[in-house]
């Protein structure tokens, strides 16, 4: 259950990951962790995290083909599946602005979301 949690939440770890948290915590013979402990966990690994990593894991969201890009479709699709009402000639823009060939690749969209 500590991974499904973990990983829920955007973490991508791995059983050997998890074992060595729970020893640099004192809990590696925890059956069940306590929210405060799981929460302290959470924290930490939150504040680790880089900007450049959180972008990454936004691009993720947004790749949903997993294919290295966002293209005019998939950006429809996740904008439709957000609820959010944004006409397809402003989502077209936003492809051929940012990105070349149709496409918005994970370095192009790194440098937008770190522009001043």
């Amino acid at each position: 259950m500590k991974i499904v949690a973990l990983r829920a939440l955007g973490f991508d770890v791995k059983k050997a990951d998890v074992a060595e948290l729970l020893v640099q915590h004192g809990e590696e013979h925890a059956e069940r962790l306590d929210f405060q402990t799981f929460r302290k966990l959470v924290a930490e690994m939150l504040l680790s995290r880089s900007l450049v990593d959180e972008h990454r894991r936004a691009f993720q969201l947004f790749d949903v083909m997993d294919q290295g890009a966002i293209d005019f479709v998939t950006l429809k699709r996740v904008v439709r599946s957000l609820n959010l009402d944004i006409p397809d000639e402003e989502l077209k823009d936003m492809i051929h602005e940012f990105g070349k060939d149709g496409l918005i690749r994970e370095e192009q969209w790194l440098a937008i979301m770190n522009a001043d």
